[in-house]
């Protein structure tokens, strides 16, 4: 019973790790000519008169089962606690399993967004930070 154990351990910690890390959402500035992101960044700069409008490209391993998806928008702040600030919605089709979000940030912060279904299910989570580009004009 022990060897059946120890070969079920890596099995459960691979699919695990596969449900976990399959959902991803990537951001970038603009999208290529597929509606993606060429290279996912982590890091952006805003100027104060234009903010720093992303795009949150959101990649399923399944479809994504609903008509209307949220994006629950926080800050991170003293502490990393994380301070809500809104919530985004987007209306998809059930059987998509790709799709995306643009969101404009006008404040310097690190943030994490939350992807929810319509039934409150949470799909995945992603963090971003914005930073002030004081060189712009």
């Amino acid at each position: 019973m022990k060897h059946k154990t120890l070969f079920l351990l890596p099995a459960f910690l691979l699919f695990v790790n596969v449900v976990t890390f399959s959902q991803t959402i990537t951001f970038c500035n603009k999208l290529n000519a597929e509606e993606q992101c060429d290279k996912g960044i982590k890091k952006f700069y805003f100027s104060s008169d234009k903010g720093a409008p992303i795009y949150a490209v959101v990649r399923l391993p399944q479809e994504v089962g609903t008509t209307q998806v949220l994006f629950k928008l926080y800050r991170f702040g003293e502490d990393d606690e994380e301070i809500y600030m809104t919530t985004f919605t987007q209306n998809v089709i059930p059987t998509w399993k790709t799709f995306y979000k643009q969101i404009v940030f006008t404040r310097e912060s690190g943030y994490k967004i939350y992807l929810y279904t319509d039934k409150g299910q949470l799909i995945t989570s992603a963090e971003i930070s914005i930073l002030e580009d004081f060189g712009a004009e």
